[in-house]
């Protein structure tokens, strides 16, 4: 997808506030199920959309697409997150 190696590890939300990771800032697009955050974000109504026309894609599909903008796209100071700090990931990971 995106050239990583990286391993999908499904983690539940306890654990990832037992590691101190913060929602959002730290997990992109995370809020904690329950969360007034998560439903502003997941539970939106896209019915009249769809009725339009809107079409879900694939993760896999817009994870390489958005890959692909991001390195054609000049420089501009501005930097997408690497994701989780080292420090943060192993506390998850030990969890």
């Amino acid at each position: 997808m995106a050239g990583s190696a990286a391993e999908l590890r499904w983690t539940s939300p306890e654990a990832i506030a037992a590691a101190d990771v913060s929602p959002w800032t730290d997990l992109p697009v995370w809020a904690p199920p329950g969360s007034d955050f998560h439903a502003a974000i997941h539970a939106g109504d896209v019915s009249r959309a769809r009725a339009t026309g809107l079409e879900c894609r694939p993760v896999t599909e817009t994870v390489t697409d958005t890959w692909a903008w991001q390195r054609s796209v000049p420089e501009t100071g501005l930097t997408l997150a690497d994701g989780l700090a080292e420090e943060a990931e192993a506390r998850l990971l030990k969890g």
